[in-house]
């Protein structure tokens, strides 16, 4: 069984996230994580993409961890507006 294992692919690394996967990761609601992205309480990234005429956020494989680690940020509606 150990030659099968080494002979699998190797898993991708993720390095970033949707906000549906970000809430279903941390217990949350899709509302609550797109509220922290948009107030600047979690880094996140706008993609070109839109779904319904509103853009959609990235997160950061790093910004989960630091999430995690350290929670959340200061309110700064300013820091994911670039």
């Amino acid at each position: 069984m150990q030659v099968l294992d080494e002979l699998k692919p190797p898993r991708e690394v993720r390095t970033s996230y949707t906000v549906e996967e970000v809430a279903k990761l941390l217990d949350k609601t899709l509302y609550t994580i797109m509220h922290l992205c948009l107030n600047g309480c979690i880094n996140a990234t706008k993609r070109a993409e839109k779904r319904g005429g509103v853009e959609l956020w990235s997160i950061g494989a790093a910004e989960l961890a630091r999430y995690r680690d350290e929670g959340l940020l200061p309110i700064d509606p300013h820091r994911n507006a670039g």
